[in-house]
């Protein structure tokens, strides 16, 4: 089984990665991606942690040097395609996503941008929004994606979510974004994800 680690839209808030990296350190991740904003953040991220970590620039990355726009990464027999989806109009910004990354061979398409966790199914691939852990705007305090794969299939157990998002725990009051008391946790202190609507992801 592969554990994908995702994150997106961090902003400089390099605490926030030092969670994510803490909060995973037994999780067995295979590759962490980063789908933008800010690129220093995932060289940061690379500095400190032994796992590979991919990255594309995002709308407000602008210091050389400039990670790739897009990336279209090997994942035993697919791919995943990594864009940030600011260069994507608003109008079906998923669909499109999904035939990019589809089109290329991929069957995880990954994206940031809107600072909104979510995931969606469609063309036998997984559309994976990571959220903000650090600006979040779905009121979320704060998430990031593992999605595992195995024997070829994205979740193929019954009832067992391929894309786990966790909360990025902070310090009572501390969560930056999120209303008081909105946060969606479930059990164990994990939020699950499950398929949103159109462009809210």
């Amino acid at each position: 089984m592969k554990r994908i680690g995702i994150l997106s839209d961090t902003h400089g808030y390099l605490e926030d990665i030092d969670l994510v990296l803490a909060a995973t350190a037994d999780q067995d991740i295979d590759m962490w991606l980063h789908a933008g904003d800010f690129g220093d953040d995932a060289r940061y991220m690379q500095e400190h942690t032994d796992i590979p970590v991919y990255a594309v620039r995002g709308n407000n990355d602008r210091v050389q040097p400039l990670e790739p726009r897009e990336q279209l990464i090997p994942l035993e027999d697919t791919y995943i395609y990594m864009t940030h989806g600011h260069e994507v109009s608003y109008y079906n910004r998923i669909q499109k996503l999904i035939e990019l990354g589809t089109d290329m061979g991929a069957r995880l398409i990954v994206s940031g941008h809107s600072h909104h966790h979510g995931e969606v199914r469609a063309r036998d691939a997984v559309f994976v929004n990571p959220g903000s852990i650090s600006l979040a705007r779905d009121r979320s305090g704060g998430t990031f994606a593992i999605v595992t794969y195995d024997n070829g299939q994205f979740g193929h157990r019954r009832r067992r979510r391929t894309v786990v998002i966790f909360p990025a725990k902070r310090p009572a009051g501390g969560a930056r974004g999120a209303a008081p008391g909105r946060e969606r946790i479930c059990r164990n202190g994990v939020s699950a994800v499950g398929v949103f609507p159109g462009e809210s992801v």
